[in-house]
């Protein structure tokens, strides 16, 4: 269970790094492509 809840709060932080990002994009993509390659979302 425990596993279980470590996994949910890492997706969970990840979709919202994504959707911050996303936000941000307007305003600066080198930074959005460089933590995109960080964080390995595609």
């Amino acid at each position: 269970m425990l596993y279980f809840r470590q996994i949910l709060i890492m997706l969970v932080s990840l979709y919202t790094v994504q959707v911050v990002l996303e936000i941000l994009v307007a305003e600066d993509y080198g930074i959005y492509n460089f933590t995109k390659k960080v964080y390995g979302v595609k």
